[in-house]
């Protein structure tokens, strides 16, 4: 089985000689590991959340600032969920051309669907509170 750092160094070379990355979102190469589910309770409410380990390379040649974006995750039907728990540094802060950033993230619904997401992107495209 290929380690994390195999599967990144295999990811990467198939990056070489790919377009220039047009927007700082096609310069975030996310690379997601599901790390597990969670329940939270309030009163009769319940919130499910799915967990993943995530790595996020900067495979442009520019820097991009990640306070500019945001991360959602999908399901195989297209179905978007949002952010609601991360490690700090994965939300802040530039991603300098082929650095890389590890941590985790978790994306939570009213609905036990968000367990079949298995897909995160970072969009620049965001609304904003």
């Amino acid at each position: 089985m290929l380690k994390r750092n195999g599967i990144l160094a295999i990811m990467l070379s198939m990056m070489v000689g790919s377009a220039v990355a047009a927007t700082p979102a096609d310069s975030v190469m996310v690379i997601a590991s599901p790390d597990g589910t969670q329940t939270t309770t309030q009163g009769t409410t319940t919130y499910f959340t799915r967990l993943f380990e995530v790595s996020l390379t900067n495979v442009g040649h520019q820097p991009v600032d990640l306070a500019h974006g945001c991360f959602k995750a999908y399901d195989r039907r297209g179905t978007s969920y949002s952010l609601d728990i991360a490690e700090e540094g994965l939300l802040k802060g530039m991603l300098k051309p082929g650095l890389h950033k590890k941590g985790d993230m978790g994306f939570s619904s009213l609905q036990p669907d968000v367990y079949d997401a298995d897909v995160i992107r970072f969009s620049t495209d965001c609304p904003r509170q």
